[in-house]
């Protein structure tokens, strides 16, 4: 009785998921007109990033270690943002690992206002099991899927 409640409970937390991602993308961050520019704006904020990091970085100095950390994981968002909204049939595969970017972008933010190291232990472990679960999650719906189909 409990596991199917707990299954119930799932799903209807993987479809509100699902819900809020074609909200957020579809109508806030990627309507059909802006899609283009986007991809263009993230293709520049790629290179440009590049060239700045690749020319003028001093990574010894602890500003632009954060500038880089803070870009590549926002480039990130970005990329699995536009592969979202021009991936119509995996779009379920998107929403854990769009979720997962934005947390890993607020824990970048976090750590520059706060002022820890990137590497702190805590934040590594925690990052590390979030995305376990989502290989996990993903693992059982495709287990799950194949079950269906063979039955």
């Amino acid at each position: 009785m409990a596991a199917s409640q707990l299954l119930t409970l799932i799903k209807k937390l993987a479809q509100y998921l699902r819900w809020t991602m074609d909200r957020v993308v579809g109508i806030i961050l990627l309507p059909h007109k802006t899609l283009n520019k986007t991809i263009v704006f993230t293709t520049w904020y790629f290179v440009v990033g590049l060239l700045i990091f690749h020319i003028w970085a001093d990574f010894s100095v602890k500003g632009w270690q954060n500038a880089y950390y803070f870009w590549d994981k926002s480039l990130d968002l970005l990329f699995f943002l536009i592969l979202y909204a021009v991936a119509p049939k995996a779009k379920a595969v998107f929403v854990p690992v769009v979720y997962y970017s934005i947390v890993r972008l607020c824990f970048q933010i976090l750590t520059i206002t706060i002022g820890t190291d990137t590497n702190d232990q805590r934040i590594v472990n925690t990052l590390y099991l979030m995305l376990l679960l989502v290989f996990i999650g993903q693992s059982l719906k495709e287990i799950k899927n194949e079950w269906y189909q063979n039955f």
